[in-house]
């Protein structure tokens, strides 16, 4: 009796439980020959935005006491990873797993202050950090092997940052007192997933999955003042 797909990829998933994972921010395995091949690839993720806040606005008898405006770092972007084998063997299989995309920073706009002589007193502007993209991700197999398993998975893209925008101030002898403008962050891209297979096999199986795009951020503007 021919044996289950489940028994065949028995070894591959043993040999698997076994293998160390190996995550950096760019990944790359290949091996040209063997028995029985187990390839487990995973890129690392990119690093989240630093969070921006600006300072208030002060007090002031003459001039503008405006708060300060306020951007986000941007999510990084993550590594790829790419699992690649070439010639005969007898079972394989491949795994390959990017990193996601890091969240953009937040941002909040400074306040605006007092001003006792006709001076500004607006609140700051925000502009949230945008999403780093998801890093992509492939197996390739060029051979013959009795049994192949290829798994592929892209990164997620990362959330954009949120922004919120300062308030206006108090201005006591004319001048403006808007509530400071916010932009959120865009969300990033998700990672491309992709596997190629050339010669024969008795059992072959692909799964592949690409990334999600990340979520935009919110935004919320000011308050007016007086």
């Amino acid at each position: 009796m021919k044996r289950s797909i489940t028994r065949s990829f028995l070894p591959l998933l043993t040999l698997a439980l076994l293998a160390p994972l190996a995550a950096a921010s760019t990944s790359v395995m290949t091996v040209e020959r063997g028995g029985n091949v187990v390839q487990i690839v995973c890129s690392g993720n990119g690093g989240h935005g630093g969070n921006a806040t600006g300072g208030n606005g002060g007090v002031t008898d003459s001039g503008n006491a405006n708060g300060a405006d306020a951007t986000a770092g941007d999510g990084g972007p993550a590594g790829y990873a790419r699992a690649s084998y070439h010639g005969p063997t007898r079972n394989i299989m491949q795994i390959a797993c990017a990193g996601d995309g890091g969240n953009g920073g937040d941002a909040t706009g400074g306040n605006g202050g007092t001003t006792n002589n006709g001076g500004d007193a607006n609140g700051g502007e925000a502009h949230g950090g945008e999403g780093g993209a998801g890093g992509d991700a492939n197996a390739t197999y060029h051979g013959d092997a009795r049994n192949v398993l290829q798994i592929v998975t892209g990164g997620n893209g990362g959330n954009g940052g949120d922004a919120t925008g300062g308030n206006g101030g108090t201005t006591n002898n004319g001048g403006d007192a808007n509530g400071g403008e916010a932009h959120g962050g865009e969300g990033g891209a998700g990672g491309d997933a992709s596997a190629s297979f050339t010669g024969s096999a008795r059992n072959f199986i692909q799964h592949i999955m690409s990334g999600s795009g990340g979520n935009g951020g919110n935004a919320t503007g000011g308050h007016g003042g007086k």
